[in-house]
């Protein structure tokens, strides 16, 4: 649908379900009207098949009609179920992309890039915003390979950046690289850093030090 409205900017923090961008649904809510009036109809036709059912059962016990009456009823019966059964799929689904024309944040965040704006026509691949969770980030570290054994989960980290040069932050090494580096014979190790106030941003360059003790 069309782009009627977008709720966020760059930089923009959301939570889990917060509306993003609300788009034009006025051609989903008719159908999702005429899906509603179907399943009515259904419903009621099939509350009248099975009131005919029940009527075919009791004549055809009584011998009052033949086996082809019965069975032409009885099918009749499977179909309205059947249509009834159809309709409120098709309502469902209706109602599904109706719902849809409000895009929500997929989980809490900061907005790093808003891709459309007001009066543009999106389709369901097309990307609305960018959102990364930072409250838990992932410090990329590398140590020479003589060292390696130095490293195991659960050792903690202590690291600074440049952007807050007198403030020590830490993590915890929770995965280690498989393997050694062919081209510069390091390992990678990652540790994972609590963000609960922000501050720290994805790509920023860290000097960390490992507590490689007993």
């Amino acid at each position: 649908g069309r782009v009627l409205k977008t709720m966020v900017e760059r930089g923009s923090y959301v939570s889990r379900n917060q509306p993003v961008a609300q788009l034009d649904v006025r051609i989903a809510s008719l159908s999702a009207t005429e899906a509603k009036a179907h399943v009515e109809m259904a419903q009621t036709h099939k509350a009248a098949a099975q009131t005919e059912c029940a009527r075919a059962e009791q004549l055809f016990q009584l011998g009052a009609i033949s086996q082809q009456e019965y069975d032409r009823q009885s099918t009749s019966c499977k179909n309205a179920d059947s249509s009834a059964a159809a309709a409120g799929t098709r309502w469902a689904l209706a109602r599904e992309a109706q719902s849809n024309g409000t895009v929500r944040a997929p989980f809490a965040g900061l907005v790093s890039e808003r891709y459309v704006s007001v009066g543009e026509y999106v389709m369901p691949a097309t990307r609305v915003a960018h959102i990364v969770d930072i409250d838990t980030l992932r410090l990329e570290l590398t140590i020479p390979e003589q060292n390696m054994s130095a490293v195991r989960e659960g050792l903690k980290v202590e690291f600074q950046v440049g952007a807050f040069p007198d403030q020590t932050f830490t993590g915890v090494v929770h995965y280690i690289g498989p393997s050694i580096r062919a081209t510069t014979r390091d390992l990678v190790f990652e540790a994972l850093v609590p963000n609960k106030d922000k501050l720290l941003r994805p790509g920023l360059f860290a000097t960390a030090r490992l507590e490689a003790g007993n």
